[in-house]
């Protein structure tokens, strides 16, 4: 035994290792969130931390440290400019509740009132009656009638004190889970800034030094595809959330810096995001109405899915294209089935990451389809060079005579030496010079030994 493995051992091999691998992480799926939100956050912050490593030669964990600061200030910096603002939206949109539920009151009393007198081929289907009984519930003395009474309220106080006892539990075990990720997510950063080039370079190690350079294509490829999506992702998010909000303003939304930065956020998940931020946009509308429109707030509302609608076609159909590039090219389809299982897997974080995570396997299926095509049109072309020389050998049998390479002929069941190929013109009057050369030589040296 020579102790080397042929090529059907390495690859069965190689996929155990990969079922482990992947049954591995299948089963640790669960605590693996804080170390994809780490590898995310290094990947993000990795620029600045070579800039800081390289030029001002300050060690990685610190720059690390630095950057993270850097960042964790902007938030808070953000958030103490924004939340005055955003208080003051959402406290005119508590306010506009009960001028919504007026509103709401006498829109359901004028639509009851048209079916007053109400007949079908001069027929009255008397629906009078019904009408003034729905009107009478509409009046607040009339609403009180249908709240529950005393008796039941403080009857089923048991269970709603038990369901409001849970619900808190359950807020604060989410809570703390909240708190501990996050927590997680800046150790995991920490180390991976420190850690990450030897990781990677003894990763790199690994491969054999043939297949190094077409790996870091693939690796560069990848890594393309990633930054693409990221700086591509920022910039959308600030121009759609910026024109939301710039149009949701020009036509009165009181809450237009809320739905600004909702519709920002939200368009962070793809296509999901975008019919839940318009969604919010138009429960905005139909709650507060028009601060400059003099319309009613259902037509108000309906203006604003409009507008909504057509920013986001604006989005997907010049912006997108332009900014996202062809780096990430998937079809529509696969996007949102591909989003769809990523929220089942992993919530939104493989909502988000869903669609990166479709174009890297994208690639490496390329890269391997490339490979295996080459394989087998390698095969292909060997295959064909053999049965062109067997076609050799058998038509020169054939013939009778024999083929190139050959050395000798039978003949007779005796093998005879075949004969030496005629010189070449330009080679033999070189070969006479030389010879004559020789025998003037010698016999200028020793005439009785030339003789």
């Amino acid at each position: 035994m020579d102790g080397i493995w042929s090529d059907y051992t390495r690859r069965l091999i190689g996929l155990l290792l990969l079922a482990a691998v992947l049954f591995v992480v299948w089963v640790a799926r669960g605590v693996l969130a804080p170390l994809v939100m780490a590898g995310v956050l290094v990947f993000l912050i990795e620029p600045l931390v070579a800039f800081l490593n390289t030029r001002l030669r300050v060690p990685r964990i610190l720059a690390g440290v630095v950057v993270l600061l850097l960042l964790l200030a902007l938030f808070l910096v953000a958030a103490a400019t924004l939340a005055p603002i955003l208080v003051d939206q959402f406290g005119q949109v508590r306010f506009n509740v009960d001028d919504a539920v007026d509103g709401l009151l006498r829109w359901l009393s004028s639509v009851s009132e048209s079916f007053r007198g109400a007949g079908l081929f001069g027929y009255d289907l008397g629906f009078d009656a019904y009408v003034d009984s729905f009107q009478a519930r509409l009046d607040p003395q009339g609403i009180i009638g249908f709240l529950p009474s005393g008796q039941q309220l403080f009857g089923s106080l048991d269970t709603i004190l038990s369901t409001t006892a849970g619900t808190l539990a359950g807020f604060a075990s989410s809570l703390g889970r909240l708190l501990l990720t996050l927590f997680l997510t800046l150790i995991y950063s920490l180390y991976l800034v420190n850690d990450g080039p030897r990781l990677a370079a003894s990763m790199r190690g690994l491969v054999p030094e043939r297949h190094r350079a077409e790996l870091d294509e693939l690796r560069c490829s990848v890594v393309r595809v990633w930054r693409a999506f990221f700086r591509g992702q920022l910039l959308m998010v600030t121009l759609f959330g910026t024109m939301v909000g710039l149009s949701m303003w020009a036509l009165g939304l009181p809450s237009a810096l809320i739905v600004g930065i909702l519709a920002g956020v939200m368009d962070l998940v793809p296509s999901v995001g975008a019919l839940v931020a318009g969604g919010l946009a138009v429960l905005m509308a139909l709650i507060q109405g028009s601060e400059h429109l003099a319309v009613g707030n259902v037509f108000f509302a309906l203006i604003v899915l409009g507008v909504y609608l057509g920013l986001q076609q604006l989005e997907s159909s010049v912006l997108q294209p332009r900014i996202m590039g062809r780096s990430v090219e998937l079809p529509g389809i696969v996007i949102i089935v591909g989003i769809m299982a990523g929220a089942s897997i992993a919530g939104i974080l493989g909502a988000y990451l869903a669609v990166p995570v479709m174009a890297t396997g994208r690639i490496v299926f390329l890269y391997v389809h490339g490979k295996l095509t080459e394989e087998a049109e390698n095969l292909r072309i060997e295959g064909a060079d053999g049965v062109e020389n067997a076609d050799g050998v058998e038509d020169a049998d054939e013939a009778g005579g024999r083929p190139d390479g050959i050395e000798g002929a039978v003949t007779g069941g005796v093998t005879e030496p075949e004969a030496a190929p005629p010189a070449d013109d330009a080679t033999a009057p070189h070969f006479a010079g030389d010879l004559a050369e020789a025998d003037a030589r010698a016999l200028k040296e020793d005439p009785d030994a030339a003789v």
